[in-house]
């Protein structure tokens, strides 16, 4: 093994890594919650998209939104093309919210989420009916508010791989 493959190694796994590992969590940790539980790898997705976008494989991204289709019983597709889509606009807008305040880039998750929410409401609307608004509106909740705990996880990875992120 050559010492460049080495080194990025980290650089690539551990966002990759961390965006499928956060779509298992609630599904083993939070199960009396079942039916609304909170996106944890879409936090983990915005945020590694911000910090860290070439470290991120598509396939990755887009396996992680066909595991979630799997656990939730959607069509497969609909959340791998949506996170796909999350990535896609956080890499656009990673200029205006790099480095910021905290606050910024969680107002950041915030617009994109609800975007994100509106589109996969259409979508699930149209293929599946019925869609239900009450446990839509919990997971939203609940997603949203644990952006600040996975935000704060991901950069205390991101802070012990800075010698990583320093030599690229």
């Amino acid at each position: 093994m050559t010492d460049a493959f080495v080194q990025k190694l980290p650089k690539v796994m551990a966002p990759n890594g961390l965006i499928l590992l956060a779509n298992f969590v609630p599904f083993f940790f939070l199960p009396p919650l079942h039916f609304f539980l909170p996106d944890l790898g879409m936090g983990v997705l915005y945020f590694w998209a911000i910090y860290c976008p070439e470290g991120i494989s598509l396939w990755a991204i887009f396996g992680s939104g066909l595991l979630r289709d799997g656990f939730f019983g959607t069509p497969f597709g609909i959340f791998g093309c949506l996170h796909l889509l999350i990535w896609a606009f956080a890499c656009s807008h990673r200029k205006y919210l790099f480095k910021k305040p905290f606050l910024a880039g969680w107002l950041g998750f915030l617009i994109l989420y609800l975007i994100t929410i509106i589109l996969k409401g259409c979508i699930i609307w149209i293929v599946q009916r019925p869609l239900y608004i009450q446990g839509a509106l919990y997971e939203s909740v609940l997603t949203f508010l644990s952006y600040p705990l996975i935000a704060a996880l991901c950069f205390r990875i991101y802070q012990k791989l800075s010698w990583v992120y320093e030599k690229t």
